[in-house]
């Protein structure tokens, strides 16, 4: 997706959002200036991908506060307090007459975890709120028929304690189809609150498939991608790609195979994508990209 005017707007008003989330002791005027610095940096960038802007911008951030990985803390705490919701959630899987569906829906609401939008970060209210009517776009018939015909099924991974979710959704997916082979894909350095390979490990998804990196940024730039991603991204019948800074990358991504299938799995946070989905904010999307 192309970089917009209103995503421009949003990722200069990150700078401040995460400054106050993580260094609250830091002035007003120490921010102002943070925000002069990066926007010079953005501002002189010769890419029109929103990938690459909000790469540079927690880059940024994270040389200026002297952390490769700032947010990782919040990422341990977000860890946490989403192991807390495992048994609820078990339950609705259980209890479900459509256990696929309800499972999907979880792995969607997980994506609720974000700080590089706008939305409100509420999960006990997305949990308590479950149904499975909740999709605003519902693709689900048609995921059900691409993912009994796929043999190769590459899942990326966004945000941390999301990953929490996948991996219900994976462990589901690897017991029920045993024959099919399922990848996980998690970022290879910091970016924002997303899943790296400490948090992989510190959730366990290591024991339920096979997990590849894809590039440190808040979403996927596929020429950054090491060999065996590329390979596996281009190879894989079914593709799904979760939340929004993904959903950016891979909408008009042109490197699938010609029968592979990709679906967004996501929760509209800014006015923006919500607008492109035809969506109100904070809505459920299951969507296939069509081709």
């Amino acid at each position: 997706m192309d970089l917009h005017p209103q995503c421009l707007s949003c990722l200069i008003g990150q700078v401040e959002k995460t400054f106050h989330l993580l260094q609250p002791s830091v002035s007003n005027a120490e921010i102002v200036e943070f925000q002069k610095k990066i926007m010079i940096k953005l501002a002189q960038m010769n890419q029109k991908k929103m990938p690459y802007y909000g790469q540079a911008l927690y880059q940024s951030i994270a040389d200026i506060m002297g952390e490769k990985d700032p947010y990782r803390k919040i990422k341990q705490q977000n860890i946490q307090e989403a192991l807390k919701y495992i048994p609820t959630l078990r339950d609705l899987i259980n209890l479900s007459p459509d256990p696929l569906l309800t499972i999907i829906i979880i792995a969607i609401i997980g994506n609720t975890f974000d700080f590089g939008t706008p939305h409100k970060i509420d999960l006990k209210n997305d949990i308590l709120n479950f149904s499975l009517e909740n999709l605003s776009i519902n693709d689900f018939d048609r995921f059900v028929e691409d993912l009994e015909n796929s043999h190769k099924i590459l899942i990326i991974g966004d945000n941390s304690a999301e990953a929490v979710f996948d991996r219900i959704m994976l462990e589901y997916f690897t017991e029920t189809f045993p024959d099919k082979q399922f990848i996980y894909s998690i970022r290879s350095g910091p970016a924002i609150n997303d899943i790296t390979k400490k948090e992989a490990e510190e959730i366990g998804l290591f024991k339920v498939c096979k997990i590849i990196e894809g590039s440190a940024s808040p979403g996927v730039i596929f020429e950054q991608a090491n060999q065996e991603f590329q390979e596996i991204f281009k190879n894989a019948d079914l593709i799904l790609s979760k939340g929004q800074g993904n959903y950016e990358s891979l909408d008009d991504i042109e490197f699938m195979k010609k029968d592979s299938n990709l679906y967004f799995l996501l929760k509209a946070k800014c006015d923006f994508v919500a607008n492109r989905f035809g969506v109100e904010l904070g809505s459920l999307i299951l969507k296939k990209r069509e081709k």
